[in-house]
């Protein structure tokens, strides 16, 4: 109720300082306040994930998290909040921030600039900094003097502290000449109306004193306007020169254009992700002023296009940073840095939050989406999936229990559509209009709606896959009626992003002696694919791993060992050490090899572990999550040609290609039903282990007796596997 006793004109100025004081503490509130001068003609639709949005970037502004990565789709406003409104909120509060905007064409950079300086320059915001300049004042005058001295002598605190060296100093006044002389620096900013240069040639005798902080004629440029505190803002593309650039803040707004995943090959596309990973990682990631905790800020804002986009990176290291620190372990070399991440999924259509985090990139998700149910009697979902604020806490997506106070307004108090398949923005992107762009997007509205990117399908083993047979029994026991074959991908290199990873599968097929009921069930002809397993190693890492194989699964009799690349080297090693170790050089394309596996395995004379990587609901073997678990083999094989890996597959291929050879088939007849062609006519292959390739080459070190010694620790058990 409006106080009685005021007029109406002091009523609304009461109204006006609130609603100033409102937007300069809230960037929520500014971003309504300053719509219309950015968008004149188009009227703001206030939706929840604004505010969820806006919440995450104050948190940075506060200095609580260093590094964020916010996923949200495409026309959700995401350019005009983290672009336009959020750099000039922050301008009010800290003049002299220094901020490098980044995005993937320079039309983008200048749209959002033209923007930014259309606002910072208008009317109505610089009464905002005459406001806050008033606010400031207000407070000091009720400080002690002592408290004053204090203010100015702390470190440079956030927020109102940043206008601490240009306050006049008091120290030695008595109250009355400290209080007048603090409301003389006041009075040069005209609340209500904002204050300009002087004009003395106009000869106007009302000019009236400049705010605290101007902007400067020279340094009045679109893509890169300063203060004069010494404030910047500079946009560019990403990829454009950057070396001598600094900036407090760096953020990186669709570092993608949406056509770079879909023109060119799959590898090319993959190389074009990569690249602006690496432009980030070792260009401009070291473009901070301050790169201690609180002292800078990385912001990543983008739709996602692709799994290993700059977004899946970040996420990736952000969750395995997480994972350490609720572990009590140290942060993984790949996540240093992203101690004090925190990464924020808004998908289009709601989804369940423990579905979201078993899927490959595993995002950590939205913690207060208020799209799941608060109320256990809610219609629309039926459970109660986040649960009503009581005794001062709440419960986020995930079911943790958080204190109210962390909690968000907007969480609270949303009523919107909840549960399952909830829509982001109803008013704006509505159902009709959201089934439309799934109809468009095909396999991309994965990516860029739902913000969970799937891996590109391949067309070769869509129908091998399909029809494949499966076993649900442990491979282990399988094994004791098998003689195995252990293959290896042998292109080894070092643990650098480029590096190829090494494969290792383990094929087996039933031994001609072996007479136990499990080994009744198993034809002649068929081969299992009982292990695998992949990893960037180094040759003296790869060589314990080998051998652990070797020893762990004792009915190996032979190691199939790629003869090209660095392959050489680890057959000479191994066949010191083994018998049954074979060089092999297989003919011909990938794509080519692939095409012998996917016929065995459409078939049926190929088994594979039962499960799917893309199907919960299939029974799976669970004892083989190596196959159907995160990065796991069969989802190589359904991604292969397009996939970004390939190693097992190759893996796979010389194994069945080997298995057909006359030298796989040891000398057995041929199985007149067909199949793999062999009947086992003894129980092991012909031994190689005195064999040596025609051409020696001696190992890659100037000392060989340490790979004699790293051999022969490596035949030191147990070995896990």
């Amino acid at each position: 109720m409006p106080d009685p006793s005021l007029t109406p004109q002091e009523q609304r100025k009461l109204r006006q300082d609130a609603a100033r004081d409102a937007a300069i503490m809230d960037l929520g509130t500014f971003i309504r306040a300053m719509w219309s001068i950015v968008e004149p003609t188009i009227p703001f639709e206030p939706n929840w994930h604004v505010d969820a949005v806006c919440w995450e970037l104050a948190r940075v502004s506060r200095g609580e998290v260093d590094r964020l990565t916010i996923n949200i789709p495409p026309g959700s406003m995401k350019s005009l909040a983290v672009s336009v409104f959020w750099p000039a909120w922050e301008r009010i509060h800290k003049p002299g921030d220094r901020s490098i905007y980044l995005t993937h064409g320079e039309g983008l950079s200048r749209r959002d600039a033209r923007r930014y300086r259309t606002l910072i320059n208008s009317d109505r915001y610089k009464d905002l900094v005459a406001r806050y300049i008033r606010n400031l004042v207000r407070r000091l005058k009720t400080l002690s003097p002592e408290q004053r001295r204090e203010f100015r002598k702390a470190p440079y605190p956030k927020g109102m502290g940043a206008y601490k060296r240009l306050v006049p100093n008091t120290d030695g006044m008595d109250e009355e000449q400290a209080v007048k002389t603090l409301d003389a620096f006041a009075a040069r900013q005209r609340d209500g109306a904002p204050a300009r240069n002087k004009n003395r040639a106009s000869g106007s005798k009302e000019a009236s004193e400049p705010l605290i902080w101007t902007i400067p004629r020279d340094q009045d440029q679109l893509l890169n306007l300063g203060t004069s505190l010494a404030g910047m803002r500079a946009a560019q593309p990403l990829g454009a020169a950057i070396t001598g650039k600094r900036g407090d803040k760096i953020v990186i707004d669709d570092p993608y254009d949406a056509k770079d995943v879909i023109q060119g090959s799959a590898e090319t596309i993959a190389n074009r992700m990569q690249a602006t990973v690496d432009d980030v990682d070792k260009a401009v990631s070291t473009r901070v002023n301050d790169p201690r905790h609180g002292g800078h800020a990385f912001v990543l804002i983008m739709q996602r296009l692709h799994p290993d986009d700059l977004a899946g990176v970040e996420l990736r290291r952000t969750k395995a940073a997480a994972a350490a620190r609720e572990a009590g372990e140290p942060t993984p070399e790949h996540a240093r840095g992203y101690e004090r991440a925190r990464a924020v999924v808004l998908p289009m259509r709601a989804v369940d939050p423990h579905t979201l985090h078993t899927k490959r990139d595993a995002p950590p998700p939205y913690e207060w989406d208020p799209r799941w149910s608060e109320d256990p009697h809610d219609p629309h979902t039926g459970k109660s999936v986040v649960a009503r604020a009581l005794d001062g806490k709440v419960k986020d997506a995930l079911g943790r229990e958080r204190p109210i106070a962390e909690a968000p307004p907007f969480y609270l108090d949303y009523d919107g559509p909840r549960g399952e398949g909830a829509l982001l923005f109803p008013g704006r992107f509505p159902e009709y209009v959201v089934d439309q762009l799934e109809a468009r997007l095909q396999e991309q509205s994965s990516a860029q709606l739902q913000q969970n990117p799937a891996p590109t399908k391949g067309a070769m083993f869509d129908g091998p896959l399909k029809n494949a047979r499966v076993y649900h029994e442990d491979p282990v026991a399988l094994a004791t009626a098998m003689n195995l074959t252990l293959v290896v991908d042998a292109t080894f290199g070092s643990k650098s992003k480029t590096a190829s990873e090494v494969g290792l599968i383990l094929l087996g097929r039933r031994a001609p002696t072996a007479t136990s009921p499990l080994a009744q069930t198993i034809r002649a002809k068929d081969v299992y694919l009982l292990h695998a397993e992949s990893a960037r190693m180094t040759f003296l890492e790869m060589l314990p791993r080998i051998v652990a194989l070797r020893t762990g699964w004792p009915r190996v009799t032979t190691t199939l060992i790629e003869a090209k690349a660095n392959g050489p080297v680890l057959i000479e090693v191994m066949q010191e050490q083994f018998t049954g170790v074979v060089p092999f050089d297989p003919k011909g394309t990938k794509e080519e090899r692939a095409a012998v596996p996917a016929l065995h395995m459409k078939v049926g004379d190929l088994l594979v572990p039962a499960g799917r990587f893309d199907d919960r609901s299939v029974r799976r073997n669970e004892r083989a999550p190596w196959w159907w678990g995160t990065d796991g083999m069969q989802e190589q094989i359904a991604t292969f040609p397009k996939g970004r890996k390939d190693d097992l597959v190759d893996c796979l291929s010389s194994g069945t290609i080997w298995f057909n050879s006359l030298e796989g088939i040891g000398g057995a007849a041929l199985d007149p039903t067909g199949g793999w062609g062999f009947l086992i006519g003894e129980e092991r292959p012909r031994a190689h282990a005195r064999e040596r390739p025609p051409e020696r080459r001696e190992a890659p070190t100037r000392d060989k007796e340490s790979f004699n010694r790293a051999v022969a620790n490596a035949l030191r058990g147990p070995w896990p596997f």
